[in-house]
């Protein structure tokens, strides 16, 4: 059962995997954006929508990326799960082959047991493929819903094909070239601190150094152990232009021993910004989730928007839903137009009651 399993299972690792590292590089890409000036053709103004643009494409390919990161962490731990399935159902059947052995009668007491538990194994590796399936069709929905809006990211060019016309909003902004960009990613991923030394931090917070040895690939799953979705909490609390920006694991994490949770950081600048006052700057992240609730879902903050809360909206409808129905119900057995307990103040009318009912009443 695993050999159609597992080849399958693998290729979407892989394909989850390289859509992350591209969206990591888009994000990167957006990042300039948010933070470059007016070109020489454009208005501030002008610059400061496509600024604005770019930050909400940004986060629209940060909800992309937590959306494939955590597809990728249930795959993990499906592919755990099948191994483990697949090797206790080769040691149950070789209990049953010293069972039974060359014996011409086995009893049932004997017998049933292993076979109930052989049959339980291969109805859970059977509910892991369905699952298989599951994740494959959630990932092609996912990656059908990237894009559908003008991008601000440069398009990718077939060889041969013609480019199409840029984004007119790219064209505000002065965006540095692709060798400075890469040069600025290589050095806002050094670490600040020479080795050894951690950053000086206030009682409650933890400083936790990266692997001496980190891959891009490695460097991705660490970000699904990352609070926030992966994402600076010192870039979103930034005065000057906040953005969603990707940790870079290799800068190390700090974690906060009152909530457990796990930071990262984009820059050096960031865990020293951090750093100097951690309590502010996860102020700051809150307030930040407050001016822009799409950021809520993003980084885990949905409490602090109680109308993205399903229970709370789930007991305002019914609550609402209920009111209707007493209300009614008063004005129909009373033969009224108008229920008493409905004041005007509630700016809610209520349809007047069928006159054959009020009649028949």
């Amino acid at each position: 059962m695993t050999q159609s399993y597992l080849p399958q299972a693998q290729r979407l690792q892989r394909d989850l995997g390289r859509q992350a590292l591209d969206l990591m590089r888009d994000l990167e890409v957006l990042h300039a954006m948010q933070t470059a000036p007016a070109s020489s053709t454009a208005s501030p103004e002008e610059a400061v929508v496509a600024n604005e643009r770019a930050r909400l494409e940004a986060i629209c390919l940060g909800q992309a990326f937590a959306t494939f990161q955590q597809l990728s962490a249930d795959l993990s731990a499906g592919l755990d799960t099948t191994q483990e399935l697949e090797a206790e159902v080769q040691h149950m059947l070789l209990q049953v082959q010293d069972c039974v052995g060359s014996s011409a009668a086995v009893s049932k007491e004997t017998v049933y047991p292993l076979f109930d538990r052989l049959g339980s194994l291969h109805t859970s590796l059977s509910e892991e493929l369905r699952l298989l399936v599951v994740r494959q069709r959630l990932y092609e929905e996912a990656v059908g819903m990237l894009g559908g809006f003008p991008s601000m990211l440069p398009p990718s060019v077939k060889p041969g094909a013609k480019p199409p016309p840029p984004n007119q909003w790219i064209t505000k902004l002065a965006l540095p070239s692709s060798l400075e960009q890469t040069a600025i990613i290589a050095i806002e991923a050094t670490p600040a601190s020479e080795e050894g030394t951690s950053p000086s931090l206030p009682e409650g917070f933890e400083f936790i150094p990266a692997p001496a040895e980190l891959t891009p690939q490695h460097a991705v799953q660490l970000l699904q152990s990352v609070s926030l979705s992966g994402f600076c909490a010192a870039s979103l609390a930034s005065e000057a232009s906040p953005s969603v920006r990707l940790v870079k694991p290799s800068l190390g994490f700090v974690k906060v021993q009152e909530t457990g949770e796990v930071l990262g950081f984009a820059s050096p600048d960031a865990l020293t910004a951090f750093a100097k006052a951690p309590a502010a700057v996860l102020a700051a992240v809150d307030e930040a989730v407050l001016k822009q609730p799409l950021l809520a879902k993003l980084l885990g903050r949905s409490g602090l928007h109680p109308s993205l809360q399903t229970q709370v909206i789930q007991s305002m409808m019914t609550s609402l839903y209920r009111l209707q129905c007493v209300s009614l119900s008063c004005c129909c057995l009373s033969g009224r137009r108008r229920c008493p307990v409905w004041t005007s103040e509630s700016r809610l009318r209520l349809p007047d009651a069928d006159p054959l009912r009020r009649e028949a009443h």
